[in-house]
């Protein structure tokens, strides 16, 4: 992954599972996008994250996801294409 300061900006294609740290406050626009073999995600506890950009997720294989408390903001089609999140 790729990370600017508290920023998920991008992510290798073929990533299976992601483990974010407390240190991330944003998922970045696309950072997960298209991501086919991305079947799990995993936030530490007292996750710090505070937003889910753009497409984040959009056509990854995730099958489910708990989101923290502290996310107030989740931006379009964040889970676009999605189809095994259940």
């Amino acid at each position: 992954m790729i990370i600017n300061k508290n920023i998920i900006v991008f992510a290798n294609r073929t990533i299976k599972r992601a483990r974010i740290g407390n240190d991330i406050k944003h998922i970045g626009s696309y950072a997960f996008n298209n991501c086919t073999n991305l079947c799990e995600v995993e936030f530490v506890q007292n996750s710090k994250l505070e937003s889910i950009g753009i497409n984040s997720f959009a056509c990854s294989s995730i099958k489910s996801i708990s989101i923290p408390k502290s996310v107030f903001r989740i931006s379009l089609q964040a889970f676009y294409h999605c189809d095994k999140l259940k």
